[in-house]
């Protein structure tokens, strides 16, 4: 038992981890532990995220949560002609938040906590006693067997919540 503790304990240590960076025009491509990818995010002497805009509105649905890894990202722009053949553990992740919505359509959205360092907001949506999970724009899956997982947690918490 005590080992297991240790275990989780280290691999929580780390963070996420930067699995590889790609440079096109001034704009950067980001994957983390090969599990998710973050695009169209900018750098100049800071980290610029990206938002996503619907009409007239932007919203911010990506954070950088911890400082160690605002660092560490930013070390990945700064060199990012880089190829790491390493393999990753995938990073833990857990409900930051929810906010629920008024909205007919999107009743909620759901932070998600990615190590403690990177905060994401998806969008869900109930259609048909379903639940949908929506990423944000520049926001993308590189293991479909994570995002399965993912998905499946998120939609669970909305079901549990019902009973």
């Amino acid at each position: 038992m005590f080992e297991l503790l240790v275990i989780f304990f280290l691999n929580s240590l780390y963070g996420v981890e930067v699995s590889s960076c790609e440079r096109q025009n001034n704009l950067f491509s980001v994957s983390f532990n090969n599990s998710f990818k973050i695009a169209n995010i900018g750098y100049d002497g800071s980290i610029r995220l990206p938002y996503d805009v619907y009409g007239k509105k932007k919203f911010m649905d990506i954070f950088i949560y911890s400082r160690d890894a605002y660092s560490r990202i930013e070390s990945a722009l700064k060199n990012c002609s880089f190829d790491i053949s390493k393999t990753f553990e995938k990073p833990d992740y857990k409900i930051f938040d929810i906010k629920k919505l008024k909205s007919q359509k999107r009743i909620a959205n759901a932070v998600i906590s990615f190590d403690d360092d990177i905060n994401i907001v998806f969008g869900v949506v109930k259609k048909n006693n379903y639940y949908i999970i929506y990423p944000p724009d520049n926001f993308e899956f590189i293991d479909d067997e994570f995002k399965k997982q993912l998905y499946y947690y998120i939609s669970n918490y909305f079901y549990s919540e019902e009973r």
